[in-house]
């Protein structure tokens, strides 16, 4: 009898896929295209990074110092907001790292 229980759920069509209009609501596009323009952001501060390097840095050794504090930036700042996420939300610890984001980039 368990066999035929189990055969029976298997047999079980899966749920229907939800049409297009359905998938792709306004609250979930607003929300992708404020994280696509994030990641642009995050992006240009990546890439400006490269443009210190040519200008300021001469020496090889200050040219390698800016390119690790981007990436050891971007590490810290993973634990960092993951760990705030994990205890004051996700929705609330993204607001705060993007609004941080948006001041520092205003800021320079």
């Amino acid at each position: 009898m368990a066999g035929e229980r189990q055969y029976a759920r298997l047999a079980t069509p899966p749920p229907a896929s939800p049409s297009p209009g359905e998938r792709w609501t306004w609250p979930m596009l607003r929300a992708l295209l404020a994280l696509c323009a994030a990641n642009a952001s995050e992006s240009v501060q990546v890439l400006s990074a490269g443009f210190l390097i040519d200008e300021i840095a001469t020496v090889p050794f200050d040219q390698i110092a800016i390119a690790a504090s981007v990436y050891l930036g971007m590490f810290i700042g993973g634990l960092g907001s993951g760990a705030a996420a994990d205890s004051c939300g996700r929705v609330r610890t993204l607001l705060v790292s993007l609004s941080l984001s948006a001041a520092a980039a205003a800021a320079a």
